[in-house]
């Protein structure tokens, strides 16, 4: 193995803590998505590049319409890495998602997980009327600030924000946090 300092580059991936990211690269993440911030870890696999900034995950497939899609911290509900598979997947409180086969994840997974933490303002879980429980969360959207705080509400078990009840149960429980908090 060559010396330390005599090592070839790995292109745009580094596994190092401040990971070295290619000046066109990080230019043509900003100019779609310019509250992207810093690029705190890289990761790629199959045909996908994964960029964790300050503000969302950066994810680029690659394909005919090659385009960014960027997933704001905010607006993560569920998610993580499963190592065993090599994949890490996140959904949102409406139930959409998506996931990435990452051969190469870097700290991407450290970071996906500290980040989506970092949004997190207030996050409670309730009984719901009728059964089941609803958590309410306030989210904010980091690095962008003054953004507003982003409420969301899922549900567990047989609770259904379709019945009127639940939804007017977590207006109320939303409304009280909002004045609890100040946000």
């Amino acid at each position: 193995m060559a010396p330390p300092d005599r090592m070839e580059p790995m292109s745009w991936f580094s596994r190092s803590r401040a990971p070295k990211v290619d000046s066109a690269l990080r230019e043509e993440v900003l100019a779609q998505h310019p509250e992207a911030g810093e690029v705190h870890a890289i990761g790629s696999g199959p045909r996908v590049l994964v960029l964790a900034c300050t503000e969302c995950l950066a994810v680029r497939r690659e394909g005919a319409e090659a385009s960014w899609q960027f997933v704001g911290w905010h607006m993560v509900n569920r998610g993580g890495w499963n190592a065993e598979r090599g994949v890490l997947k996140w959904s949102f409180a409406d139930g959409e998602g998506d996931e990435v086969a990452l051969d190469e994840p870097g700290r991407v997974p450290e970071v996906f997980r500290d980040r989506v933490q970092a949004s997190i303002l207030v996050d409670q879980r309730y009984e719901a009327p009728g059964g089941g429980q609803v958590i309410i969360a306030g989210r904010r959207q980091l690095g962008v600030p003054g953004a507003p705080v982003v409420w969301q509400a899922t549900t567990v078990g047989a609770a259904r924000l379709t019945d009127p009840a639940v939804a007017n149960f977590v207006v109320q429980r939303t409304n009280e946090l909002r004045a609890d908090f100040g946000v």
